[in-house]
This record gives C-alpha cells, sequence and structure tokens, in this order.
C-alpha cells in the first residue's frame, strides 16, 4: 500500500500544494520561487527517496519567512496524512526513530528524530538561514515528530544547512521504515501520542 499524503493552504501570506510520496524514488518536482529552499527540498527528496510535488506562492516583499513556515506546515500535515496508520501500528509499525550525522565540506551536522505523534522542533543550527529553520520547527510540529537538530560544525552557512536537510532525510527515511518484526503500535505504552 502507498504511503502517499496532500495538503493545501491559502492565507493572505501564501498559496500551497503539496503531495508527498513517502516511498518513492527521489523527485522533487516543485518551485517556490525562493531558489536555496528549492534546492534543500530537493535534496530532502533525493535523500530521503520521498517524491514531493509543491507548487507555492507567497508574500516575498516581506521576506521568506512566512512561505517557508507555511510550506512546513503544509508538509508536514501531508507526511502526518501519509503515514496514516502506518505510524500508529498499523498492520506493520514502522521502526519509529531515525537518526543521522552528515558532513558536507567543512560542515557537520546531526539529526534525531521521534515518530512520537508529539511533535517539536529542537534546533541549534548556529548559521543556517533563520526563515529555513521556521520551515523545520513548523515541519516537525505539524507531522508529530520530535526533532532534534543541530550542527556540529560550520564553514558557511549553505553547507551548513545543506548537510541538516541531508542529515533529516536519511533519519526520516530510517524512521519510517517499516518494521515486519513488530505488531501493533510502536510503544511499550500500546500508542503513539
Amino acid at each position: 500500500m502507498a504511503r502517499y499524503g496532500t495538503y493545501s493552504r491559502k492565507t493572505k501570506e501564501t498559496d500551497i500544494e503539496v503531495e508527498i510520496k513517502l516511498d518513492g524514488t527521489g523527485v522533487y518536482d516543485g518551485f517556490c520561487g525562493y531558489g536555496f529552499f528549492d534546492h534543500m527540498l530537493e535534496e530532502l527528496a533525493f535523500h530521503g527517496r520521498f517524491d514531493i510535488r509543491l507548487r507555492a506562492v507567497g508574500d516575498m516583499a516581506t521576506g521568506y519567512h512566512h512561505l517557508c513556515e507555511d510550506v512546513g506546515i503544509c508538509l508536514g500535515r501531508a507526511f502526518d496524512k501519509a503515514m496514516g496508520s502506518e505510524a500508529m501500528g498499523g498492520a506493520s509499525a514502522v521502526e519509529r526513530f531515525g537518526w543521522a550525522t552528515v558532513p558536507m565540506d567543512g560542515s557537520l551536522a546531526r539529526v534525531s528524530l521521534d515518530i512520537s505523534g508529539r511533535g517539536g522542533a529542537y534546533v541549534d543550527a548556529s548559521g543556517m538561514e533563520e526563515d529555513i529553520e521556521e520551515y523545520v520547527k513548523a515541519f516537525a510540529r505539524e507531522s508529530g515528530i520530535n526533532l532534534h537538530m543541530e550542527v556540529l560544525r560550520r564553514d558557511n552557512a549553505h553547507h551548513a544547512t545543506e548537510a541538516c536537510f541531508k542529515a533529516l532525510a536519511l533519519a526520516l527515511r530510517a524512521a519510517i521504515r517499516p518494521d515486519p518484526g513488530r505488531s501493533g503500535a510502536p510503544s511499550s505504552k500500546g500508542v503513539i501520542g
């Protein structure tokens, strides 16, 4: 069964439609008007092996904050829909936890996460673009993922941010992997959340 989710949101500041296929081939078909952010989403799709389709228009006269945060909200909610009953202990529960440490030239980033149903981001990513950090926080909150992200070493903002997104992609891919040896929710409580 394909794990697929969609979400759209229209406000006075943004108009966004997103689709995500978790068991994809790593294709990003998107455009948001902020080239660096599109590049980071492409890295997320490629290294996570997600297929992501994004159409986003935002009020960029005031900067990229609203666009990045609202894409995070939409992609987070689409991700949560795509997980569906799997994260809650469907026929084949998922691993639930994921982590990765990724170098990018002189930068090094680490991400650890738990698909816990209790979303929140704890980001110590000095040097990451502030607007893109807002994406990370919104994505974690709306997807129900407890996410810890840190830049351990930084040579420049581009490499630090790219290392973070690659680490996020690898950690997500590990966490959503089905666990065929487990039935029911991947929690000692018997439920996620």
